[in-house]
């Protein structure tokens, strides 16, 4: 059960929380959980009912009261989500993340600078590297992604603010904002500040976003991608084709890139129906101004089929692994990625 505080307290004082990647002010989410004693039963697990149920209260809208009625005797997978838990709290905390890149090959033509897409590791375990699809479902049920992606920001331009004079010359660095990210436009004004505390031009950022959480609110989108776009910044529509509306939405979201969803290119050599979503949404976007990149591409039959679509960019392990940022623009500078088009 989940119900709003009723009047008085915090929430009718109107507290400003400026720093919150939130909310604007400050409200009050109660998780609340009950058992009866039992020898048997941990008090640990009396402690994350709660716990589960307090982010509940938030993800459901926060400023609110949830109560936790299931029995506390929770499986192995719960005690695993706390474990979970604990470990991103420590790992934004003591900064146990690690930012890797993959390089996105233009196909058509040269491009005057080269891409790289940023992606999130977990490293808080000697020797083993967690990738996003461990961590995430987590993190997004407990609320850590709007702290994630500023984590990401904050540290991929730092990063780059260090060693973009050392660089050949600059790169375009596509960065995912999640779902949550999008529901606050705060994260407009602390992208344009960590911009400028790190002397880093906006046209070297391309913010991506999903087409689902694009038409879960498709105005929030289309003002925080504006505000983006108003920044410098470029904007790509992310695994796009899994809507059931793409069409009709894309045209309100201004974009500079659409990623087709890799499903449809993990497909495209061997089913009809992928060959002809893939060629319908290149064929539109290119209409509206759109350069298209295909993922997943891991295979030079991929690749050729691509090239006979004329589409303008891919990404895959075919090019190469997602590796330590610091790595690839290493290796970027050495070696040409273009070599692989010629193997």
């Amino acid at each position: 059960m989940s119900q709003n505080p009723s009047g008085g307290g915090i929430h009718n004082l109107n507290l400003p929380h400026s720093t919150s990647p939130v909310s604007n002010r400050i409200t009050l989410s109660l998780g609340v959980a009950c058992q009866v004693p039992d020898e048997a039963i941990a008090p640990s697990l009396l402690i994350e009912a709660a716990d589960r149920a307090m982010y509940t209260a938030k993800g459901g809208g926060r400023d609110r009261i949830q109560v936790h009625y299931a029995d506390c005797a929770v499986n192995l997978q719960s005690r695993q989500t706390l474990q979970w838990v604990s470990r991103l709290r420590d790992a934004l905390e003591h900064n146990h993340f690690e930012l890797y890149a993959q390089p996105i090959q233009a196909l058509q033509a040269e491009s005057a600078e080269p891409c790289f897409e940023i992606l999130l590791r977990l490293c808080d375990q000697p020797g083993i590297v967690c990738s996003p699809g461990m961590f995430f479902p987590v993190a997004e049920q407990y609320d850590f992604m709007p702290r994630i992606d500023r984590w990401v920001i904050k540290h991929l331009f730092a990063d780059l603010g260090e060693i973009n004079s050392l660089m050949l010359q600059e790169a375009i660095f596509f960065v995912n904002l999640s779902g949550a990210t999008f529901k606050n436009m705060e994260i407009a004004s602390f992208i344009a500040e960590q911009l400028a505390r790190h002397n880093l031009r906006p046209e070297q950022f391309c913010f991506e976003v999903s087409e689902t959480v694009a038409l879960k609110n498709i105005e929030a989108a289309a003002q925080l991608t504006r505000a983006l776009k108003d920044m410098g910044c470029k904007v790509a529509l992310d695994d796009f084709g899994s809507g059931l509306s793409s069409f009709t939405h894309l045209k309100k979201i201004p974009a500079d890139f659409v990623k087709i969803d890799g499903s449809f290119i993990r497909g495209v050599v061997d089913d009809d129906m992928s060959k002809g979503v893939v060629e319908a949404i290149h064929h539109v976007s290119k209409i509206m101004g759109l350069q298209t990149i295909a993922e997943y591409v891991e295979s030079r039959a991929i690749l050729d089929l691509l090239n006979d679509f004329h589409i303008d960019f891919a990404q895959g392990y075919f090019f190469g692994p997602a590796r330590p940022l610091v790595d690839t623009l290493a290796t970027w500078q050495t070696t040409a990625y273009t070599e692989r088009l010629s193997a």
